[in-house]
């Protein structure tokens, strides 16, 4: 595991391999990832071809990149703009795990305008 962040990189998801490892995404399922951002638990998760994501996030910017995934992945892989208080409004089966990175993005750092910049 390593602790370095490379701000450089647009995103670098953090204990990716740590999380790949605790929900077995190779066994196939219905994920719900809660903090779809960049989409790198997503990408993975959909890597194995039996598994479907279904992802939210409040920040306006993924859904630019939601749409990429739909383009991609298909019916494998759904998103919604949504808050963590509106999770209810999701109806889901079968859910394998449900995956939450409650820390912020180096891209939400970089933005000035998010208020989270050590910098601004």
């Amino acid at each position: 595991m390593s602790a370095t962040i490379n701000l450089e990189k647009k995103h670098f998801p953090v204990l990716l391999d740590e999380l790949i490892k605790i929900i077995s995404p190779r066994y196939s399922g219905t994920f719900l990832d809660c903090t779809f951002g960049q989409g790198g638990y997503t990408k993975r998760i959909l890597q194995h071809p039996n598994n479907k994501v279904i992802a939210i996030d409040r920040d306006i910017n993924a859904i630019k990149l939601s749409k990429k995934f739909k383009q991609i992945f298909k019916n494998r892989f759904e998103f919604h703009h949504k808050k963590f208080s509106e999770l209810k409004n999701i109806h889901a089966k079968n859910i394998k795990a449900i995956i939450f990175d409650l820390g912020y993005s180096t891209d939400q750092i970089l933005d000035d305008e998010k208020g989270l910049s050590f910098k601004f």
